[in-house]
Parts: structure tokens; sequence; C-alpha cells
């Protein structure tokens, strides 16, 4: 059982040392701040990257959390959430309950820290999300390793699987967004007392910059509402409301 394993691995990014237990999700009807960020300069502490994990749990594919699953076999995360919005300017493809839901297709399930430990049991390194540095007066490009997202649901008794693109409009061109890398960017954790920001803002599946997705692009977006670039593909999308699954594969091989 799961209860059993250490998977603190991965808070060590940042040079934080990990919590005794994870800090409990924020109540519905309200979140905490979100924690404060380390600098993202040459400033900013020299660490190692985080180590894969040594031990992880047995089968080919398990349950990790309540609605979120680890196929190791395939290399993937899947996790349960719901569409929530078929139409409108988007900032995020996945977001946690009772955060983003006006901006977001679909909500999750899972909390944002056991899918930040889901993908490092499949071998995923995260890098960081894009920053602005002060110092230097410069954007900060985003990192992290490549993933592929596909979205499957059942529509009128069969299974339907699409790329997550296929859900995204640009509004360029009144098309489905060309297919771009997603990056395991990791969102970032807090250096004062080792908080997951994604636990509290929400920024599961980001389509721009926050500073603090957990899923991003390689490239730059900004947040600003007259920046926005994408929508929902309304005529694609499933009514509000209908069960989904997001899988998350490794783009490349260990």
């Amino acid at each position: 059982m799961f209860a059993a394993v250490t998977l603190w691995w991965p808070l060590l990014l940042w040079g934080c040392t990990a919590p005794t237990a994870p800090p409990e999700p924020p109540p519905p009807d309200r979140a905490p701040p979100p924690p404060e960020p380390a600098a993202p300069d040459a400033a900013a502490p020299a660490t190692s990257p985080p180590q894969a994990p040594t031990s992880r749990p047995g089968g080919n594919r398990v349950e990790y959390q309540p609605g979120l699953m680890i196929d190791f076999a395939r290399r993937r995360v899947e996790i349960e959430c719901r569409v929530v919005l078929r139409e409108g300017l988007l900032e995020l493809l996945a977001c946690s309950a009772y955060t983003k839901e006006h901006e977001s297709i679909l909500v999750t399930r899972p909390r944002p820290l056991h899918i930040y430990q889901a993908l490092g049991l499949i071998g995923l390194e995260p890098g960081r999300p894009a920053a602005w540095n002060e110092q230097q007066q410069k954007r900060i490009p985003p990192t992290g390793d490549e993933l592929t997202i596909r979205i499957v649901h059942e529509q009128e008794g069969r299974r339907v699987e699409v790329d997550a693109w296929d859900w995204l409009k640009d509004l360029g061109t009144e098309q489905a967004a060309t297919p771009r890398p997603w990056l395991f960017t990791g969102s970032l954790f807090s250096q004062r007392d080792g908080s997951f920001a994604a636990d509290y803002d929400g920024n599961v599946i980001s389509v721009v910059d926050f500073g603090t997705e957990l899923i991003g692009l390689g490239e730059f977006h900004s947040a600003d509402n007259d920046a926005l670039w994408l929508a929902a593909f309304t005529k694609r999308i499933p009514p509000i409301g209908t069960p989904c699954t997001i899988l998350l594969c490794a783009s490349r091989n260990p």
C-alpha cells in the first residue's frame, strides 16, 4: 500500500527541506495565500536536480491516490477530472477545485502535489515555470521534461480519446491550436515552509504564464486579459459535468 512509501524526494527542489507531513489542501470556501517562491535570478541557491525515487508501488498500473492512477508500463499518469467550461477565453486546460473554474475547461480531483509526485515516479524531472528576472530585466524561459496530454471520456457508450490541443482554439486562426510541447515545469516550493504553490492557486495545466503552474508550455504567453490567445473549442468539448480522464504521458524513454 502507498501509505508505507516515502515520496518526499521532490521537496529538495529549490534547496527546501521537506516538511514532516504534506500540507492539508485549502478548505472549499477559501484558500490561503500562495507561498512565496524563491526569486528566479542568479542569487538563487545552487542545488542538484531532484533524484528519481528509489522505490515504487508494486504492479504495472496502480492507484497512487484517489483519482490518480500510475501506469508504469506506459509511463503514464491518469487524472480523474470533469468538464466545467465549454466556451470563453482560457488561462488553463485544468485546475484544482474551487480555484479557477471560470477560465479552465477541466477541474481535477487529486491534489497537485500528488500529481507532481506521480510524474516523478514515472521518471520525469521537473523544471521551473517561466519567470521574470528583476535584476537582469529579462524573462526566464520555462524548463522541464516534455510530456503529451490526451483526454478520455465516454460518448454514447463508446470511449473517445483526443489530443488536448483538439479542445483549444487559437484566437488568431479560429481553428484548433497547433500542438506544442507541454513541460513538467513543477510549480514552486516555498523556501519559508516547503508548501507547494500549485496546491494553493490550482494551476495544474496552464496555457499562460502564472509562474506557479505544475504543467505549462515551452514558450511565453502572458496572463494579461488582452493577451490571452486560446479559447475553448465549444463544439468539440462534451457537456458540462462530463467525467474525463487526463492522460499525462512521458514523451521520451528514460
